[in-house]
């Protein structure tokens, strides 16, 4: 299992959460500009900012595994996922009990009893979009380019008779991991509500 930031486990064959924007990708997408440098860092940078951002892996559908350590009794529990399509088990001190979800996340749990144990609820689920959402790709590739196009810490160049000065420092807004409120108001669809 693969723990994840957002409060929850991964059951997969792999070791890592799948990318939401391949290399491949984000060459097509920048008409093979960036080739040689490292675009596989800026896009880990951009994505990882934006899962953090959500509160989820957004894509692919994922079997997760989500484990509550809350007390005392909790009936509902919002899972840190939208796009639930599925629950496979929900257990309380380890005995299986009455569920209802919506895909948004939130689970009503039927409890019959107290308990007293940390991570007494485990809820084994399936959430993430199959496809990347478009606004996803287009964010990533949009900060990893910036990023690539803009070197860290460099505001002008001159070479020859030919000078340039950028907008943007490292200090500033070039940095893949930075998201500016445009990009997280294109992303608020995605994010996890805390309801409870």
């Amino acid at each position: 299992m693969i723990l994840a930031p957002w409060g929850h486990g991964y059951e997969m064959d792999v070791q890592s959460v799948p990318d939401l924007l391949t290399v491949s990708e984000f060459n097509t997408m920048t008409g093979n500009r960036y080739a040689g440098q490292d675009v596989q860092s800026q896009i880990n940078a951009a994505q990882d900012a934006i899962r953090d951002y959500c509160g989820w892996h957004i894509a692919t559908n994922l079997k997760c595994t989500y484990t509550d350590d809350s007390l005392p009794r909790k009936r509902l529990i919002q899972l840190p996922a939208l796009m639930v399509t599925g629950i496979e088990s929900a257990t309380v001190d380890g005995r299986e009990v009455f569920f209802r979800f919506k895909s948004n996340g939130l689970v009503r749990l039927d409890i019959p009893t107290y308990w007293d144990e940390w991570n007494a609820i485990e809820i084994t689920y399936n959430a993430g979009f199959t496809e990347v959402p478009a606004v996803t790709k287009d964010i990533i590739a949009h900060r990893a380019e910036h990023a690539l196009a803009v070197p860290a810490g460099v505001q002008s160049e001159t070479a020859g008779g030919v000078s340039i000065s950028y907008a943007a420092s490292w200090t500033s807004n070039n940095r893949a991991t930075n998201l500016p409120a445009d990009n997280l108001v294109r992303l608020n669809p995605y994010k996890v509500r805390r309801v409870l």
